[in-house]
């Protein structure tokens, strides 16, 4: 799959919507989902500074850097 970590985020976030119907309700344990929700989605805003770590003990991972040869200031 080839995204951008905002798309892989959109994707989680999507997935964890669409795949806990019950996470919406009243009790205190859907309020932390909502929250978790809402601080996902301030990451993939750029609201909350965040590392990203990839553990690819395949190498099946490829980051593009657009300035290549120079280095990306933002990765």
């Amino acid at each position: 799959m080839y995204t951008t970590i905002e798309g892989l985020l959109d994707k989680i976030i999507t997935h964890l919507e669409d795949t806990n119907p019950f996470g919406k309700g009243d009790s205190d344990t859907n309020k932390l989902f909502v929250e978790f929700l809402s601080n996902l989605k301030k990451l993939m805003a750029g609201e909350r500074p965040f590392t990203l770590v990839l553990d690819d003990p395949l190498s099946n991972c490829f980051i593009y850097n657009p300035l290549a040869p120079k280095d990306d200031p933002q990765i």
